[in-house]
């Protein structure tokens, strides 16, 4: 007997000690996760940022980038444009229904189609998180009343009602076995099914998710249309900061609209073919014809 207490008593500490060392281990775990939530991410979040304003200013100020988000009709390309007109030169304002869907006056709250094809792409990935989330949500939902129900269940069963008959030999002095009167008692007590404490009680909160989810869901859609707003600003700060650029882009948007327009208009334009090569020229006849037929109709 004692060789086997020794070996519970050396088992039970072996379990006690890995027990310890998986709840250490999983504090430690946590607390790194605290210490990178508060810390680490913050940081690096500002160094995305920064990277981010970089590449946007390299773009804006290299020559061979003249052409990035220099879709923008500002203050100083309409200053610009009035001082080509009063020299008597040709101008591009207003802008034509199709050049309003490309070009676009800054500041302005209004998208083109094509920012509103940047906006609706960046809502897809949004959606789609979303229509994960709810999917996650109903299935957490349908387990808890699955466990709710069960519980439920569990708790309704009727009590265990046990029955003892005891028998046993009596003496005057002592109890002995196979001797004395033959004594027989009954008794009963209930005892439920389950215990409470081992039923399960599920609880499900419903703020606890839906407002985060809310909270950054409200974000998101604040940022994913403000974000041809926010691109506006951050060129108009590019121009403020850098005009000589400003005004070399200028030039280039003007003088793409020009091509642009010049290009359009020598496709809408009739081609009109000399008299001898059309058809009355060789055959006076038939528009004399076509010419009585008019009259007719016309009378």
């Amino acid at each position: 007997m004692g060789e086997i207490y020794e070996d519970l008593k050396l088992q039970l500490e072996k379990t006690r000690l890995s027990i310890h060392n998986i709840a250490s281990q999983i504090s430690s775990v946590i607390a790194v996760q605290s210490f990178l939530g508060k810390k680490v991410l913050p940081f690096v979040g500002t160094i995305l940022v920064l990277l981010g304003t970089y590449l946007f200013i390299r773009n804006f100020l290299s020559p061979q980038t003249i052409k990035f988000k220099n879709t923008y009709i500002t203050r100083r390309f309409i200053k610009y444009n009035e001082q080509l007109w009063q020299q008597q030169k040709l101008s591009v304002l207003p802008l034509s229904k199709e050049e309003r869907n490309v070009y676009s006056l800054v500041p302005s709250f209004c998208q083109t189609p094509k920012e509103r094809k940047c906006t609706a792409r960046f809502f897809l990935p949004v959606l789609a998180n979303l229509c994960i989330w709810v999917v996650f949500s109903a299935v957490d939902y349908l387990l808890y009343w699955l466990i709710f129900s069960v519980s439920k269940h569990l708790h309704d069963f009727p009590e265990l009602e046990v029955h003892f008959k005891l028998y046993y030999h009596k003496n005057a002095a002592k109890f002995i076995f196979n001797n004395g009167a033959v004594v027989s008692k009954t008794t009963s007590f209930k005892m439920p099914l389950f215990e409470e404490s081992c039923i399960p009680k599920p609880k499900i909160s419903l703020s606890a998710t839906w407002i985060q989810l809310g909270v950054i869901l409200f974000f998101l859609i604040v940022l994913g249309l403000l974000t041809s707003t926010l691109t506006q600003l951050k060129i108009l700060a590019a121009t403020a900061f850098f005009p000589s650029t400003d005004m070399k882009r200028i030039k280039y948007l003007h003088t793409k609209l020009l091509n642009r327009r010049s290009k359009f208009s020598k496709k809408n334009v009739k081609r009109n073919l000399p008299s001898f090569a059309k058809l009355h020229f060789w055959f006076p006849i038939l528009q004399a014809l076509g010419n009585a037929r008019k009259k007719e109709s016309n009378v």
